[in-house]
Parts: structure tokens; C-alpha cells; sequence
């Protein structure tokens, strides 16, 4: 690796390449917080945006050999991490509405059954208590046996 103080991207992706094992680790250094922050604010979760940084890198270890090293990694490094942000996002979804669906098996109640809002609406219940009312004073002015 050239013994720069700041050595390029391509300087560090060859000397990846070439078997320098720090070089790798510099490149981390160098995008890591920035595409920690990134993806953290992309899943809206900081552990889900340490899990999409940290499987960027494991993408650009498996593919900084068909790279073009020659081009910035910077813009490469964040569309990997904003697709896998995005593909987090979409089985997230996916998983939620699975769940969603499968909260009572045993009957068969849909989504909208299930989230549908039991509690009466207030006109309804004005109903109800005024009716109540109307049933006791009548079952008042009954006569005793």
C-alpha cells in the first residue's frame, strides 16, 4: 500500500486486492460512521441501520474484485446500502401483514375484522344510555306484586 497519509480509494481497494489485510479495515474507518448514520435514518432504527452498514461491506468484500477501482466507491457504497435499506423496509412490511393476517387462526376473522373498532361510536352510545334510562323509569312506575 503506498505509504500516503490518505491514501486514495483505489490505493486502498488494491492493496485489498493485493493482500494488504488493513487496507480493507481503512476503508471502514473511512465510510463507516457516515453510512452508519445514513442507514440509521434510511430504517429508522439504529440496530437495523448497523445491520444494512455492516452487510454493505460485506457486499463490497464480495465484490471489490469486479469493481472498477478506478471510480469513487463513496456513490457504489451508499446505492448498495439504500437498496438494502429498502429491500429491509419491504420485508418488514411484508412480515408485519403476515403477522397481521395470521393473528387469529382459529377463527376466521379478516384484517379489517381484526382491526375494526369495537368500542361504539358516541352516538350510539347516547343511544344506549338514553334507552336504558327510558326502560328503567317505566320498570319504575310499574306496579308492585
Amino acid at each position: 500500500m503506498p505509504s500516503e497519509s490518505h491514501p486514495s480509494d483505489a490505493d486502498l481497494a488494491q492493496a485489498h486486492l493485493d493482500g494488504d489485510k488493513q487496507a480493507f479495515s481503512l476503508l471502514v474507518e473511512r465510510y463507516g460512521p457516515t453510512l452508519l448514520g445514513y442507514a440509521s435514518r434510511l430504517t429508522g432504527n439504529p440496530e437495523d441501520g448497523s445491520d444494512m452498514a455492516q452487510e454493505t461491506f460485506v457486499r463490497l468484500f464480495e465484490k471489490l474484485p469486479q469493481l472498477d477501482t478506478s471510480q469513487p466507491l463513496k456513490p457504489w457504497l451508499f446505492k448498495v446500502c439504500t437498496n438494502l435499506c429498502r429491500n429491509h423496509a419491504k420485508r418488514k412490511k411484508s412480515l408485519l401483514f403476515s403477522q397481521l393476517e395470521k393473528v387469529d387462526d382459529d377463527e376466521s376473522s379478516s384484517v379489517a375484522e381484526l382491526l375494526e373498532d369495537k368500542e361504539p361510536s358516541p352516538s350510539e352510545a347516547l343511544l344506549k344510555a338514553t334507552t336504558a334510562k327510558i326502560v328503567r323509569r317505566a320498570v319504575q312506575k310499574l306496579p308492585e306484586k
